[in-house]
């Protein structure tokens, strides 16, 4: 599974679609216009449609994957992904993604988002970033119509120290800071 690969379905995914919401847990096999997912179920999704095989070698013997198992897929040695956590670094393709410090049982477990453009730098240590996910908030200049939910794009902003992404800024609407450890994945 290359990046090019992933980025081509992404392109389809947005050619195609017509309605979308969040639904969390869900998952889509093809590319019918109508999407119902959350954050991790759009990355899933999207690799599903690039490789089956691929998408069942990193979800292993897991039910499905969260934004918190996306993560943690960065800690095994056998996963066919690359990371870092670097802003110089963050290019078209590579997700986003970040856990909540103390996970729920239900609900979010942290978010993942995929960067469709280089980052570029706001003011020392903010950078802007635009990306692609599904949620239930919009970002700035988010695609979603008003009080939509689902896949959509829109500008969030990364939150930099010494070129390492420690944060983020959800939509200057939702000004608060989240200092969090996120890591920039690459799947291949």
């Amino acid at each position: 599974m290359y990046i090019d690969t992933f980025l081509q379905k992404i392109d389809e995914l947005l050619l195609s679609l017509v309605k979308t919401s969040f639904k969390r847990g869900a998952l889509f096999e093809d590319l019918n216009g109508h999407y119902e997912c959350d954050c991790s179920g759009l990355i899933s999704s999207l690799l599903l449609l690039c490789s089956k095989n691929y998408y069942a070698q990193i979800k292993g013997n897991r039910e499905s994957l969260k934004a918190a198992d996306y993560f943690a897929l960065t800690e095994e040695e056998t996963i066919p992904i690359k990371w870092h956590q670097r802003i110089d670094q963050l290019t078209p393709g590579q997700c986003l993604v970040w856990k909540k410090q103390k996970i729920p049982k239900s609900g979010d477990s942290g978010h993942i988002a995929v960067a469709l453009d280089s980052p570029v730098e706001i003011k020392e240590g903010l950078w802007a970033i635009k990306v692609l996910d599904s949620s239930k908030l919009p970002h700035d200049q988010d695609s979603r119509q008003d009080g939509a939910s689902g896949i959509g794009i829109g500008i969030m902003y990364l939150l930099v120290r010494d070129s390492i992404i420690e944060g983020y800024i959800w939509s200057s609407e939702i000004k608060k800071n989240k200092r969090v450890e996120i890591r920039c994945i690459s799947f291949y």
